[in-house]
C-alpha cells in the first residue's frame, strides 16, 4: 500500500494547497448534463486564449446541450465522456430541459430567457480544470450473499499542481470534489478499508418496487431516477 501510494504520489505531487473548493454529489443525468455545460465553457474559453480575444460566458440552450452530449469526443480531456464511462446513464433529449431546472434549484445553473448559464461557483471550476494533464482511475467492485453487486469508481482528474477533481461513482449518484493532490492518498486508503460499509449504506438508498411517474404514469425500473416515458424526475 505504501508503495503504491508513493508511486501515485511521484506523478501527482503530494500538495496540500486547496486554492478552491467544490463539492456536489448528483444523480447521473445531473451530473452528464453540468459536464456538457463545464465542456461547452471549456471551449469557448480556450477559444478566445487562442484567439487573444476577451471572454464573455454566453447562455446556451438546452438542445445546445443535448448537442454537446449527443456529438461528445472520446477524448479523455473532455468531461461528458469521462461522465458516460464512468457512469453509463443516457440523457434523450427530452430530459435535458428537466434535468436544467433541477440543477436551477440547487443554484449550479440560472435561466435567461430559455438558455442556461452556469453559476460562478461552476465557472471558477471550469477555469481550473480548463487543461486537464492526467487521468488517475480507480474502481471496485462487491458481491454481498444475495449475490447482488455494487460498483464504485473513482476517477481523478488533475490540472497543474493543486488542483485535483475528484469524480466517485456509485450506481446512479456521481459525487464531485476539487481536492488537493495529497487527498489522493487518503482515497486509496478509503478503497481498501471501509468498503463494507460504504456499500451496505449505498444499498439503503436503493429504492425498492417499481417507480411510478407522478406526471405520465409510466411505470419504471426500480431505482429509476427519471421516466423514460416523459423525462420527469422520480420521487
Amino acid at each position: 500500500m505504501d508503495e503504491a501510494a508513493e508511486f501515485i504520489g511521484q506523478h501527482t505531487g503530494n500538495s496540500s494547497l486547496q486554492v478552491e473548493k467544490f463539492n456536489v454529489e448528483l444523480l447521473g443525468p445531473e451530473a452528464i448534463v453540468l459536464a456538457a455545460l463545464v465542456d461547452g465553457h471549456r471551449r469557448a474559453l480556450m477559444r478566445t486564449l487562442a484567439e487573444d480575444t476577451a471572454f464573455q460566458s454566453t447562455p446556451v440552450s438546452a438542445a445546445e446541450v443535448a448537442g454537446v452530449i449527443n456529438n461528445s469526443s472520446s477524448n479523455w480531456q473532455w468531461l461528458v465522456n469521462i461522465i458516460t464511462s464512468g457512469e453509463g446513464s443516457e440523457v434523450c433529449d427530452k430530459q435535458v430541459e428537466l434535468v436544467l431546472n433541477g440543477l436551477a434549484s440547487r443554484g449550479m445553473v440560472s435561466q435567461v430567457d430559455d438558455k442556461w448559464l452556469i453559476e460562478e461557483a461552476v465557472q471558477r471550476l471550469t477555469h481550473r480544470l480548463l487543461i486537464i494533464d492526467q487521468v488517475i482511475s480507480l474502481e471496485m467492485v462487491s458481491v454481498d450473499n444475495s449475490g447482488e453487486l455494487s460498483r464504485m469508481a473513482m476517477l481523478c482528474l488533475q490540472s497543474g499542481v493543486n488542483d485535483m477533481l475528484s469524480i466517485e461513482i456509485v450506481d446512479d449518484h456521481v459525487s464531485t470534489e476539487l481536492i488537493p493532490s495529497g487527498q489522493l492518498i487518503k482515497y486509496i486508503e478509503f478503497f481498501t478499508s471501509g468498503e463494507n460499509i460504504w456499500f451496505e449504506e449505498s444499498k439503503q438508498e436503493k429504492a425498492p418496487g417499481k417507480a411510478v411517474c407522478s406526471n405520465c404514469g409510466r411505470e419504471n425500473l426500480p431505482g429509476s431516477k427519471f421516466c423514460s416515458e416523459c423525462g420527469s424526475r422520480l420521487g
